[in-house]
């Protein structure tokens, strides 16, 4: 009876994690970047080039997150998982580099860079089943939904109609593994959660307003 009572607290954690989660992509997809991507005229030529120069600097610094997931990582099944994603991921941000011409000088703005280091140090301290709800439900899952516009706002890169394809499954990775975690975990991983979003909305709002200015 006991481990019935804890798988059900369990999987009532994870569908209320999962409904959560759905209210913050929802709040994403009218962020400032998407809607930047959503609109209906041409981007300026100085915009989008200083779009790419953000998202450059944040695809490289992406690489580093899926390193540090995959070296960290102890529990068989998720690092399993996290190298798997790792040889998916590998070397997409030279893709891009090769794609807008070769050399790429990091943006080092304040509060984009802060934002990226969250990330990092995140994925340094945080248990295994964070990462993974960090770099699934919330990287990928943010990234599903940017691409899929961006992709037809970037048609002349086949870099972003790729990653329009791959990462919704990449996104759903992490759901079946977020099912197995500790019922005791629930109210850290919903900490983990919002607090991913509130960065990566974060980080997104300023790519736009960087790409604007």
């Amino acid at each position: 009876m006991q481990t019935k009572v804890q798988v059900t607290t369990r999987e009532s954690g994870v569908e209320h994690l999962l409904a959560r989660n759905e209210v913050r992509i929802a709040a994403f997809s009218r962020g400032e970047l998407v809607s930047l991507v959503n609109d209906p005229d041409p981007l300026d030529a100085a915009v989008r080039g200083r779009l790419l120069h953000c998202l450059q600097t944040w695809s490289d610094f992406f690489q580093r997150l899926l390193h540090l997931r995959a070296a960290l990582t102890v529990d068989h099944d998720q690092q399993r998982v996290a190298v798997a994603h790792l040889a998916e991921e590998l070397g997409h941000n030279d893709n891009l580099r090769q794609q807008r011409g070769g050399a790429h000088a990091a943006c080092t703005d304040s509060i984009l860079q802060a934002a990226m280091h969250w990330f990092k140090h995140a994925m340094m301290v945080g248990s295994d089943y964070e990462r993974t709800l960090l770099m699934h439900l919330v990287l990928e899952a943010s990234g599903e939904i940017f691409f899929k516009q961006a992709s037809t706002v970037f048609d002349d890169m086949p870099y972003f109609r790729e990653h329009a394809e791959d990462d919704g499954d990449h996104a759903a990775y992490g759901i079946d593994l977020l099912r197995r975690a500790p019922a005791a975990l629930m109210p850290e991983l919903e900490q983990a959660l919002e607090a991913g979003w509130d960065m990566m909305t974060l980080l997104c709002d300023r790519m736009a307003q960087l790409a604007r200015a």
